[in-house]
């Protein structure tokens, strides 16, 4: 006959935990997965509505490119009816230095939230100096552009800027006029970085 010990010791031993679930999916961490369908990808509903309203092929469907207008103008190529690459990077960096100048004169945006949290320490001196700097930038490739526009005096510039560029509108018969633009802002930005290297 065994003890009353020996009998706890046994039983304890049996009940370790929940019983280990079979066959059912689990994520990285080894939690069960409640995805109903967890072997497909995340982004496979947006890269299906990319290839059947788009067109776009299913190996570039899933760049960032395939996302917007003039993405998609990059992948096609300039002669495709695109645009090229030097004019996609040119255009996409006026873009960030738009988005940099808008933060700088606190332009509201309703995409992007403003909370009271960060670093308790403010630099004021260092803030307004970076502030500056994006206003510079973004008047200087404004420049580069008026600039164009003053030598193409038939097309408007600043239409395909303003839809395709910044508000990502899908204007086929602007895309001569996004070609003049990102010509101007390429030649602009090279010279840019001319300048920096030569320093």
């Amino acid at each position: 006959m065994t003890s009353k010990a020996s009998k706890l010791r046994l039983k304890r031993k049996q009940r370790v935990g929940r019983p280990i679930k079979e066959g059912v999916a689990r994520t990285d961490s080894g939690q069960i997965s409640r995805a109903k369908n967890p072997a497909e990808p995340a982004d496979k509903v947006a890269r299906e509505a990319r290839m059947r309203i788009f067109g776009v092929e299913a190996e570039v469907a899933s760049t960032p490119e395939a996302a917007s207008f003039m993405g998609r103008l990059s992948l096609l190529g300039h002669k495709g009816g695109g645009i090229s690459r030097d004019q996609y990077e040119a255009l996409v960096r006026f873009s960030m230095d738009r988005e940099s100048y808008m933060k700088s004169i606190m332009a509201p945006d309703s995409l992007v939230n403003v909370g009271d949290g960060g670093p308790s320490s403010f630099d004021e001196e260092a803030d307004a100096e970076s502030r500056a700097r994006a206003k510079r930038r973004y008047m200087k490739a404004r420049d580069a552009i008026q600039e164009a526009q003053n030598e193409n005096r038939t097309v408007n510039l600043w239409a395909a800027v303003e839809h395709i560029v910044i508000k990502n509108m899908n204007f086929s018969h602007m895309i001569g006029d996004l070609r003049l633009v990102g010509n101007a802002l390429h030649r602009h930005y090279q010279g840019l970085d001319r300048r920096r290297e030569a320093a």
